[in-house]
């Protein structure tokens, strides 16, 4: 009999499908907003630390677009004539 007792509380304890979805939306929001702030905090620093070593925008990568020329391949243009594959 107690174990009839028990599954039935635990059955009443745990959590439908859509208060599980509304905890994960309530978890979303939370989670953006910490990004947001800690995003925030991080680029305060690391703008600060630039400040202090007087880094410039090439030695952090800042600027160009691309983080390593050496990483992309080069293309080859070949030109092309007419009859010769």
């Amino acid at each position: 009999m107690w174990v009839c007792l028990l599954l039935s509380e635990l059955w009443e304890m745990s959590k439908s499908y859509q208060e599980l979805l509304a905890e994960r939306k309530a978890l979303d929001r939370q989670i953006a907003e910490a990004q947001k702030s800690e995003k925030a905090d991080a680029i305060r620093e690391v703008r600060e630390l630039i400040k202090v070593f007087g880094f410039s925008m090439s030695e952090v990568g800042a600027g160009s677009g691309r983080t390593n020329s050496k990483s992309r391949p080069k293309t080859v243009t070949r030109e092309r004539r007419p009859g010769k594959a």
